[in-house]
């Protein structure tokens, strides 16, 4: 949003606000999905993809990319 508009401004919270983790739904039943949702997430955290990305797309404020 700051490198698409000289409107935007970036406001820091008073007090810092709590992390979220954030969560997927998965059909019950499905449990090879699930691993397989599971192991891409573990994955892209591990070799730095996800933090690469959020870096690129200025959303580090608001990821989690802790393996």
């Amino acid at each position: 949003m700051l490198k698409n508009y000289d409107w935007a401004q970036l406001l820091d919270p008073k007090p810092a606000t709590e992390q979220f983790e954030y969560a997927y739904a998965i059909k019950q039943g499905q449990p090879e999905w699930r691993e397989r949702v599971n192991g891409f997430v573990r994955a892209i955290k591990t070799d730095g993809r996800l933090k690469h990305y959020v870096q690129k797309n200025n959303l580090l404020p608001i990821a989690l990319t802790a393996p």
